[in-house]
């Protein structure tokens, strides 16, 4: 997909732009994940970006998806296990061509790009909390330590909600989000009822959330239901992100209509870019 002309920042929707989130802090497919150049240009040009985030052994931050080292790096064992020292001296592997990068990024090594400037006022990082156990409070210490003075720049969002709360009432400012997957699995039945149940339950669990993350299959769903699920939320005053299309997935020029046309506020997407020119073809026609 040719990705020239675009910053792959929003698209433009029926009901207002749509922000494009640069997932794993990606703008193509191609790029390492949590790429630091990236973060640089998302915090400049303001992006949504994400980082995954999990926790080490010594109460710091690194930006990793997996419980274990094995995929995402040159090193093995759990993460959980591992030390600041030790993943200063790792490199991330790509995921597709295998080649070894930069040190896998530490909490405060992002946030040092949010305070040091110039920073545009439209920046945001999700920081995507991998962990569903509750921490020690070593763990909220350097978690808010790392924040200080910028927190107001992050959303905290995962789909363990209790995690994500702690983090809330330990860092003033700090947003929150939640993804109710794991919610949905339990709740949803295949009908409009269970759907729209699902609906208020995540509302009542997920008070002090302002970002709802959502599936672009369950959106689907809720679509083939007839149940309006994005402005569900919406009306509740929660903003809702549709996770993850590409340009390459199969059904995206369906799928891609049908989440801006639902009203999602944000897509979380690999290839910001592509995804872009992509909107402006499927829209040019119709209008849109």
């Amino acid at each position: 997909m040719d990705d020239r002309g675009g910053r792959g920042l929003a698209i433009e929707g029926p009901h207002g732009p749509v922000r494009l989130k640069w997932h794993k802090l990606r703008r193509k497919p191609q790029d390492f994940p949590f790429d630091r150049d990236n973060l640089k240009r998302a915090v400049r040009e303001g992006a949504s970006c994400e980082v995954d985030l999990r926790r080490l052994g010594d109460g710091n931050f690194a930006c990793l998806h997996d419980a274990e080292l094995d995929r995402e790096t040159n090193g093995t064992g759990s993460v959980v296990r591992t030390t600041t020292d030790r993943v200063k001296a790792l490199r991330l592997r790509h995921p597709h061509s295998g080649e070894l990068g930069d040190a896998p990024a530490l909490l405060q090594e992002v946030s040092a790009e949010l305070v040091a400037g110039p920073v545009h006022r439209d920046a945001v990082v999700q920081l995507d909390m991998k962990d569903d156990e509750l921490m020690p409070s070593s763990a909220l210490d350097h978690f808010a330590a790392a924040l200080e003075g910028c927190a107001h720049r992050f959303i905290a969002g995962g789909m363990s909600w209790p995690v994500i709360a702690a983090l809330g009432r330990d860092v003033p400012g700090l947003r929150l989000g939640f993804d109710p997957l794991q919610l949905a699995d339990e709740m949803l039945r295949g009908s409009a009822e269970s759907l729209r149940l699902f609906g208020r339950t995540v509302v009542a669990t997920a008070r002090d959330a302002e970002i709802i993350y959502l599936s672009h299959e369950l959106i689907a769903e809720a679509a083939d239901l007839g149940v309006p699920i994005v402005e569900m939320f919406r009306s509740e005053g929660l903003s809702v992100d549709c996770w993850t299309l590409d340009p390459d997935q199969e059904s995206i020029r369906a799928l891609l209509p049908l989440a801006v046309e639902m009203g999602v506020d944000q897509i979380t997407t690999n290839a910001p870019l592509a995804l872009e020119v992509l909107w402006r073809d499927i829209a040019a026609p119709t209008g849109r």
